[in-house]
């Protein structure tokens, strides 16, 4: 007897049945390295870095028919650095993504397990540098919300240009339901030459040890879109980031603009304010006087080689007010070494010539 009838034999003798379904797993990638120079305080600092445009990464995805539309998906994803070959987080196995969920075309999404934020999956398409490269002022400036373990998720099928998607994180705390918890809502439209979106994030602060939580929480908002005129399309973004301790208070403006010079070549430009009351990683307290702001002017052009390989140059400045130092970042920060944070009240400039491929 054929060892495949034998195994379904036997299992209908022990009144079980076979499972029956159709999963497809892809392994995904990217691979993305620059070289970079940031002048600052009268010198310069160089490097080869890691995730320019975009962070490199490693995942595995997948989904199973389980049928009448419904389909079980997982997604597992891991960053690490081109430039060293280390681990992003070297304490977890997936750092970036690890969740399932299921999925229907009618009915939309659920996801539960470590998820990016909204902030993550929709910021970028408030600006022409796709959320990376020291153009983005309003990505690397605003300090969003990345993303939440303990995450569940609901997202909805787009209806007449319109997708919802909600998240409600669980904290760890033994000690409190609310500390370490995380609500986002988020309502975004995309429909020919138009894209709007419009994201909430509330988060519980955790306490640092051996501190007790105290209520303390982080309020984040974004507003913005994009119309496209075809070669060019303009992009607007505001972003507001609160904290209720009084660390950080402040409001970005962004205005930029894409080129599509050919099929292969994309111009993009733009200019992000920073407005800051209070950002404590950004600002000097004996110098700072709670007014004043930051100017990130930026410029990036793409070519891409091929489908799935893309070179970029960008090149930014940021002019500080008294008090103000806010540095280089993108998609990933550079390292320590090169970061070449300003002294306050001092600008900055930046360049970065990088290649990215995606698998």
């Amino acid at each position: 007897m054929n060892k495949h009838v034998f195994l379904i034999a036997s299992l209908a003798g022990l009144g079980m049945a076979p499972l029956v379904g159709h999963a497809q797993v892809t392994l995904y990638g990217i691979v993305d390295t620059y070289i970079t120079a940031v002048r600052s305080n009268g010198h310069t600092r160089s490097g080869v870095e890691n995730g320019g445009l975009q962070i490199s990464r490693f995942g595995l995805t997948g989904a199973e028919d389980l049928g009448r539309g419904v389909k079980a998906n997982f997604r597992l994803e891991n960053g690490f650095n081109t430039d060293t070959g280390t681990a992003s987080n070297a304490a977890a196995t997936f750092g970036r993504q690890a969740w399932a969920g299921f999925s229907h075309d009618t009915f939309g999404e659920t996801r539960f397990g470590l998820q990016n934020s909204i902030f993550f999956n929709m910021l970028g398409n408030l600006g022409a540098f796709y959320g990376g490269t020291y153009g983005t002022g309003l990505g690397a400036q605003s300090g969003y919300n990345f993303r939440n373990a303990n995450d569940m998720a609901y997202i909805t099928p787009r209806w007449a240009g319109w997708k919802g998607e909600f998240h409600y994180a669980l904290g760890e705390s033994t000690t409190s339901r609310s500390e370490g918890n995380v609500a986002q809502v988020a309502a975004e439209y995309k429909e020919g030459p138009w894209y709007f979106l419009a994201g909430y994030v509330e988060q519980h602060l955790t306490a640092v040890a051996p501190a007790r939580y105290n209520g303390d929480k982080l309020r984040q908002l974004a507003l913005g879109g994009s119309y496209n005129f075809d070669p060019i399309t303009l992009y607007l973004g505001y972003f507001r980031s609160k904290r209720t301790d009084g660390a950080i208070d402040k409001d970005l403006y962004s205005l930029s603009a894409a080129w599509q010079i050919d099929a292969a070549n994309q111009l993009s430009v733009g200019w992000t304010v920073i407005d800051p009351k209070a950002d404590l990683a950004n600002v000097d307290p004996a110098t700072f006087d709670g007014s004043g702001r930051a100017n990130h002017y930026a410029i990036t052009l793409f070519h891409k080689l091929s489908k799935r390989t893309t070179i970029y140059a960008s090149g930014a400045w940021i002019d500080n007010d008294k008090g103000l130092r806010y540095a280089m970042g993108g998609a990933q920060q550079p390292s320590a070494g090169v970061l070449n944070r300003p002294d306050p009240g001092t600008a900055t400039r930046g360049v970065q010539l990088g290649i990215r491929h995606v698998f």
